[in-house]
């Protein structure tokens, strides 16, 4: 099938379609479809599948859809532990209040319309460098349930996510978790834009002030989020000694504008949170 919106064709090429409704069945799904040479992908919002499939710069021939699996849109509060399905939208969890900082970083994601279909595991997993969503989760002890052929399993994000989320072919994002203190942890938020409010991030810094002090992580500076690593030098500069020189160059801010507003945002994050 071809993808149609308004009577357009919306992907120019054709492409065969699974709803799944267990994870088994969508592990089964990418399987198969591998096997093929299908080039699978797993769907939830698919806002950004359809925009880089219009572009031509993915050509799946099958995709799974994942929103009806119970798991993945699972969202409250388990064992102490706050859950976040993957295919949670981001208006969601606005809406549920239940992760202020998760809750603050999600608003700034694009417009009300746009944020009723992206999902928190789209998001996360996306082709975008930006991926916002997974700063708080990154800030305060965040762990990922994996499903693969093997195992289901929970990774803590601090060894799973390297400017991405390393998942293995075939493994699927369930849910993210955080520790429900977290939830209560002072934070702060600075998303500096050249284009309005919901426009990309020319960069996002966060932070949160936990027993072990304050931790920041930044988005958009960089090319991908990332979690500043503590250093003998607790300023904005201190913290980003290790990225200069890397600050990328595109067509919302030159490098050397972006290395200045990332400095900026980061003495604002601490400056809040009382460094």
């Amino acid at each position: 099938m071809a993808h149609h919106e308004g009577g357009k064709v919306v992907i120019p090429f054709d492409f065969d379609y699974c709803k799944a409704e267990t994870v088994e069945e969508a592990l089964k799904a990418y399987s198969e479809f591998a096997e093929e040479g299908k080039s699978p992908l797993y769907y939830a919002g698919g806002t950004e599948i359809v925009t880089f499939c219009r572009k031509g710069q993915v050509t799946p021939g099958a995709v799974i859809d994942i929103k009806s699996i119970p798991e993945c849109r699972e969202l409250g509060k388990k064992d102490g532990m706050a859950v976040f399905g993957s295919a949670v939208t981001l208006s969601d969890i606005v809406d549920s209040k239940a992760f202020p900082l998760l809750e603050r970083a999600c608003r700034g994601i694009a417009d009300r319309t746009v944020r009723n279909r992206l999902t928190l595991g789209g998001n996360i997993c996306g082709r975008l460098p930006y991926r916002e969503a997974v700063l708080p989760f990154l800030l305060c002890d965040g762990e990922a349930l994996v499903a693969g052929k093997d195992s289901t399993r929970w990774v803590p994000l601090k060894t799973t996510f390297d400017k991405r989320l390393k998942l293995a072919p075939g493994e699927l994002l369930l849910q993210l978790r955080v520790p429900g203190e977290a939830l209560e942890l002072p934070y702060s938020l600075v998303r500096k834009t050249t284009g309005g409010k919901v426009a990309y991030p020319v960069v996002t810094a966060a932070g949160v002030k936990a027993k072990d002090g304050v931790r920041v992580a930044l988005s958009g500076a960089l090319g991908y989020p990332v979690l500043l690593e503590p250093t003998g030098d607790a300023s904005a500069e201190g913290l980003l000694e290790p990225f200069a020189g890397s600050f990328i160059f595109d067509v919302l801010a030159s490098s050397d504008y972006r290395r200045l507003l990332t400095e900026l945002s980061v003495s604002l994050v601490l400056e809040e949170l009382g460094v």
